[in-house]
């Protein structure tokens, strides 16, 4: 097996201004939480601490961990997409419609170093036949001479899910000296993306000796034909040739984008020499920017087995059509900028985006191809106040429905236990929501919420794409009697006292727990004095900017 690696790769997406900033202040009032299981030994305990004191850096992804000091050879299988022997005219295709078996096109997978390919080919298409979680590309140039070898930069690799909508995955390049070594070549890119067609895109006169597709056999996260669960992944690796026979424990560590540990599980095997052992670690929770470790340790030392550990990182879109989880049925977007919603979907799809004004009939619509890292965005540009809209996103045959949107002015509520008082904390606000004025303002769609309550006790810990939320916690909902007691007073008073005098909608985001130290709510880098020991109040208002022309890709139009 060859030895690849994962670069990291950071990426952000921007967001509607409402969204972007959600993610942000939810960003900062979240922990990423090391989670153990209850019944861990104490030797899973010792694990942990000493998989949290590795170096944060990116380590290279082993497909073999070899080294002097191995007690065993632990690998994840990896094959090529298409085998040599089952590449026919049926699955490879090329700009010119040309199939040879003795050279050209084909020459680029018949699994023979020594053949070369040719030159002449614009481009070529490989048919693996069904979706694969393409690992890595390897390459080699024609070996005859440097000026083949240097003939191959500026090929370009690809990978799509349809054969109409293809992505880029890397590009040949020379080396620092300018040529283009004589040897193989690796194209790593981040993640691992499902591709059914891989397209090779030949510099003028390239000549190549060998090009591999390589697939990771160990990702056994199908649920479907072509669809990925990143929720309940797992993975298979194979061990064998032990030195000796030592009773071992092999560790699977799932850490976040920020290198914090979030679980761990472990398998345990009697390892003897001559044999083989399948290993299988199932329903891992796994989510994008994730980190996966596998360790192997003897048991009866507590040493590692392995020096090295297996590494993956899932930085790759999932293949399903997804939207941050704070997109929800009753929410409320900022009136009077441009509206701007974004996500993730498989790469190369075509995501639509429509959103209607259910009074009106009017409709409006924008698309976006997922790219990069599969991120999609799409701007419909600025709408006013008020209205009752819905939206609906679509990509690769999935869709995603949201019902009674408004826009307003968003206000996003932070601090401690000042902002945090819920309204019926004291008399005076419970004896107000028992009068009949009282039920009036507490039941009004004009007012919406999202009240995060006690997310964030650890303050601004880590980077967090998606906090955890329920009915309770976290979806906007119109303000209701049920919901108003437990609002934050100053924000309920706040927004009733914007609603009445300016005659807008407002928005509440309320992420404000007490007894914290303001420094926790300041994104990772800020300079602030230290608040220790003090209780303080922080409300702060999202920009808007008034109606303007908006010329861009809006398309208005009626419905029948």
């Amino acid at each position: 097996m060859k030895k690849d690696q994962i670069p990291e790769k950071k990426k952000k997406k921007r967001a509607a201004l409402i969204i972007a900033l959600c993610a942000v202040l939810l960003a900062a009032a979240s922990a990423a939480a090391v989670i153990y299981n209850p019944a861990a030994s104490e030797f899973l305990k010792g694990a942990a601490a000493k998989l949290t004191a590795l170096d944060r850096s990116v380590q290279p992804e082993a497909a073999e961990n070899v080294g002097a000091a191995s007690k065993i050879k632990v690998y994840s299988p990896r094959t090529n997409a298409v085998a040599p022997n089952e590449i026919t005219p049926a699955n490879l295709k090329s700009s010119k419609n040309e199939y040879n078996v003795d050279g050209g096109v084909n020459a680029l997978y018949d699994g023979i170093p020594e053949t070369c390919s040719g030159d002449g080919t614009e481009w070529v298409t490989l048919d693996a036949g069904k979706l694969k979680a393409l690992s890595y590309i390897r390459y080699l140039p024609n070996a005859s001479s440097q000026d083949a070898a240097n003939s191959c930069v500026g090929t370009r690799f690809y990978g799509s899910k349809d054969n109409e909508n293809f992505v880029e995955l890397g590009t040949v390049l020379p080396d620092a000296n300018g040529d283009l070594a004589l040897d193989w070549h690796m194209i790593e890119f981040s993640g691992y993306g499902m591709y059914r067609y891989f397209k090779v895109e030949l510099s003028p006169g390239a000549s190549f000796g060998e090009i591999e597709w390589m697939c990771d056999d160990g990702i056994i996260s199908e649920d479907a034909p072509g669809k990925q669960k990143l929720d309940d992944t797992g993975f298979k690796f194979t061990a064998f040739e032990a030195a000796s026979e030592f009773p071992g424990r092999v560790l699977l560590a799932v850490f976040n984008r920020e290198m914090v540990l979030k679980n761990i599980q472990a398998v345990d095997c009697n390892f003897v020499p001559g044999e083989y052992y399948d290993i299988e670690f199932k329903d891992i929770n796994v989510e994008l920017g994730d980190y996966i470790r596998v360790m192997t340790y003897d048991y009866s030392t507590m040493e590692e087995a392995v020096p090295s550990p297996l590494t993956y990182r899932f930085t790759e879109a999932s293949s399903h059509l997804s939207i941050a989880n704070i997109y929800s049925d009753n929410m409320m977007f900022q009136a009077d900028t441009d509206l701007i919603i974004s996500g993730k979907a498989p790469c190369g799809s075509v995501v639509e985006a429509e959103i209607i004004n259910t009074d009106t009939g009017e409709a409006y619509a924008g698309s976006d191809i997922a790219k990069g890292i599969s991120e999609w965005e799409i701007n419909f540009g600025a709408f006013p106040n008020g209205g009752n809209y819905s939206l609906s996103v679509n990509a690769d045959g999935e869709e995603l429905d949201f019902e009674n949107i408004t826009f307003g002015d968003i206000w996003v509520f932070a601090g401690q236990s000042n902002m945090e008082f819920y309204l019926c904390g004291e008399k005076k606000g419970e004896d107000l929501l028992k009068t009949d004025e009282g039920r009036m303002l507490s039941e009004t769609s004009d007012i919406r919420i999202m009240n995060l309550f006690n997310i964030g006790k650890m303050g601004a810990r880590g980077e967090v794409e998606d906090v955890p939320l329920n009915d309770w916690n976290g979806y906007w909902s119109e303000m209701t009697p049920d919901r108003a007691p437990y609002l934050s007073a100053v924000a309920y008073y706040f927004a009733q006292g914007l609603r009445e005098r300016y005659g807008r909608n407002v928005g509440i985001i309320s992420v404000a727990v007490g007894d914290t130290e303001i420094n926790r709510w300041y994104p990772r880098g800020a300079k602030n004095g230290p608040t220790d020991g003090c209780t303080t109040t922080v409300y702060i208002r999202l920009p808007s900017r008034r109606s303007k022309e908006y010329s861009g890709t809006r398309v208005r139009r009626t419905s029948t």
